[in-house]
Parts: C-alpha cells; structure tokens; sequence
C-alpha cells in the first residue's frame, strides 16, 4: 500500500507543536485535511506523540501516532481510531 502524508508543523511552544496533518492515497485524489497536535517527550527528546483530530464532532480524535526522531527522520506508528488502520511510515523533511 502507497500513500503520500505530510505534517506542516506551523506552531511550537516549548515540546509542544500544531499544524495541519493531511493524507491521500494517489497524487489523483484529493486531501484529506485534519489537526495534528504532538509532543516531544521531556524525558527522551527522540520520543514523539501527535494526536490528529477533526474539528468536526462526528470525527472527533481521528488517530494516534507514536513516532521516534532518528538520523533526521521521523519513524511514526499510525494507529486510526476511526477505520482500523495501522501503518508505520518514515516522514523526511522537505524544504521548500
């Protein structure tokens, strides 16, 4: 399975950050838009969790995510508390 993830973190205070978390299966289809809010683990600054949620009452928290930070990459563990669906994936920086 192949799909494309992108988390735009836009806003950090301290170990916490925001921004938007979308996703698409093809580059034909649309994005999937929710709110990613993460934080970086005080005790192991390499231990990430984001929760992605929807402002939408009917979707609410839409997944949980536990990632590693290593060789400037991030490792995340996908789990979809609305649909089932786990995957891990490697998110690499992308400047633009």
């Amino acid at each position: 399975n192949s799909a494309e993830w992108v988390l735009d973190i836009q806003k950090q205070k301290d170990n916490v950050f925001w921004g938007p978390s979308k996703w698409r299966s093809s580059a034909a289809q649309d994005w999937r838009m929710l709110d990613a809010t993460g934080t970086i683990s005080l005790d192991d600054p390499t231990r990430i969790s984001i929760v992605e949620s929807s402002a939408n009452p009917e979707i609410g928290v839409n997944a949980l995510i536990d990632a590693r930070y290593e060789d400037g990459k991030i490792y995340a563990d996908f789990r979809s508390l609305r649909r089932g669906t786990t995957y891990s994936t490697v998110l690499e920086r992308q400047v633009n």
